[in-house]
């Protein structure tokens, strides 16, 4: 991204890409929460206790996490370096 603002604005670029990246997150665990906590509802596992039933029902969410982050190494595959072109000093 610093490739694409002027350097004077790297430190708004700098938060916007921070920001963007922690409600990517959160965004992403509430999703897999919710897909979690319907699959035990689903199986009648709401109030249950710990144990073997309600540790399955995280397969799906780990499934779905995993495909998601093998599709952002891909995507990150197609970045490429672009190199910046340096004002040149005239005197």
């Amino acid at each position: 991204m610093a490739n694409e603002v002027k350097v004077s604005e790297f430190g708004v670029m700098s938060a916007a890409q921070l920001l963007a990246m922690q409600v990517g997150e959160v965004a992403g665990i509430q999703v897999l929460e919710t897909v979690q906590q319907s699959i035990a509802r689903r199986r009648g596992l709401s109030h249950a206790p710990s144990g073997p039933a309600l540790l399955a029902t995280f397969h799906a969410s780990f499934v779905i996490g995993t495909c998601v982050g093998a599709a952002g190494l891909v995507a990150a595959t197609f970045i490429r370096s672009i190199p910046r072109h340096r004002p040149s000093k005239t005197a």
